[in-house]
């Protein structure tokens, strides 16, 4: 074993976002211990396994020893699947934030700057501060945005297919369609509330208006209106004046990146990190033919999200 393997140790943890206290902590040493590691000593042997899986590496990357037959996707799944359960979304998104710094070729005078926006940005926003950091990078073949803030970790990475992205949204007038049932008064306020219900719970229109003091007729119209645009499920129920309608959530957690990133466009004021590499228009202009093509083909009543084959 060589000085290298404390040299090695100090990188990975710098790039895994670790401080030595929590590295020490991770395998049951002091402090003190990990520093004296890379300041030139060496860990005791019976550490290595543990060294190695803290940082999501084989033991053979801390001698130094890159295997080229690596399979590093299924080292990053195995060393998520070594943490617990509450911890491994926050790892994933800072692993993809970590990516997304370095994702565009920088100078090596920038690096030191860009280490230091990384940590300045996962710090934010603090208790008093209401914008979010964001990082956006738009590629020609790629998109990626993300959050790093560390009380609202989400990515979105996106590879764009060779037909562009506009054949796979809806039509114009089926989003213009979903925006006016948003845009009624009170239909977030109502969308909001049923999200907050348990899940497989139907409500009536009249428990919905009581608890958001509205007008019972108004919120039934809304309540309808939402159910057809297929943000919330509908059911019959017998009740003693008749049969009534009642609503609950969709079992699907969409609702929660459609209303984020509806947020991310809104909002002005962010600490952002943008690269717009990309050179084409984000809908290309012969993506609009193939769309146009692929409406006229679609059979009547079919499902309007529906990708193309």
């Amino acid at each position: 074993m060589t000085n290298n393997v404390g040299m090695i140790i100090s990188e990975l943890r710098r790039r895994a976002g670790m401080t030595q206290e929590q590295l020490g902590k991770a395998v049951g040493v002091s402090t003190q211990a990990v520093s004296r590691w890379e300041c030139g000593g060496t860990p005791d042997i019976t550490l290595l396994p543990a060294i190695a899986d803290r940082l999501g590496v084989s033991i053979d990357r801390l001698f130094g020893r890159d295997n080229a037959h690596t399979d590093v996707a299924e080292l990053a799944a195995d060393y998520m699947l070594s943490l617990p359960q509450q911890e491994r979304a926050a790892w994933l998104c800072r692993l993809l934030w970590q990516c997304s710094n370095r994702w565009v070729p920088i100078s090596l005078s920038a690096l030191k700057s860009l280490d230091y926006l990384d940590e300045f940005l996962v710090q934010t926003p603090t208790e008093t501060e209401a914008h979010w950091a964001r990082s956006e990078l738009a590629f020609d073949d790629s998109m990626l945005l993300g959050s790093p803030n560390r009380q609202l970790h989400f990515f979105l990475v996106a590879e764009e297919p060779k037909e562009g992205y506009l054949p796979y949204l809806l039509r114009p007038e089926q989003y213009e369609a979903l925006f006016r049932t948003l845009a009624v008064p009170h239909s977030v306020e109502v969308l909001l509330y049923l999200y907050q219900c348990h899940l497989k719970s139907y409500i009536l229109p009249g428990t919905v208006a009581a608890r958001l003091k509205l007008d019972v007729d108004a919120v039934r119209a809304i309540l309808e209106q939402l159910h057809q645009a297929r943000l919330v499920e509908a059911t019959d129920v017998e009740m003693e004046s008749g049969m009534e309608k009642a609503y609950q959530a969709r079992e699907s957690v969409g609702i929660v990146p459609f209303l984020l990133f509806a947020r991310w466009i809104q909002e002005k004021d962010a600490y952002f990190v943008a690269a717009q590499v990309r050179k084409t228009p984000i809908f290309r202009k012969d993506d609009s033919q193939y769309a146009a093509n692929r409406q006229k083909s679609r059979p009547q009543g079919t499902d309007p999200g529906d990708l193309p084959k």
